[in-house]
């Protein structure tokens, strides 16, 4: 089980910070896939609103698993 985890955060077309996550490395897709847990990223997808997904930071370990 690997404990590699990300943070990534999504811009809209002007540059503007929309939401800010953390979880495995591929989590970043759900904000754009329109089934996100994130309600407004849903909306920005279901509206075919631009959003830019950049990985912030990779190779860290999940924070459940830091004794």
């Amino acid at each position: 089980m690997s404990n590699e985890h990300i943070v990534y955060a999504a811009f809209d077309s002007k540059g503007n910070c929309l939401y800010v996550g953390e979880g495995k490395p591929d989590r970043y897709k759900h904000i754009t896939s329109g089934v996100s847990h994130v309600y407004e990223a849903n909306k920005w997808h279901f509206k075919n609103k631009f959003i830019e997904v950049k990985v912030i930071q990779n190779n860290l370990r999940d924070r459940k698993s830091v004794v």
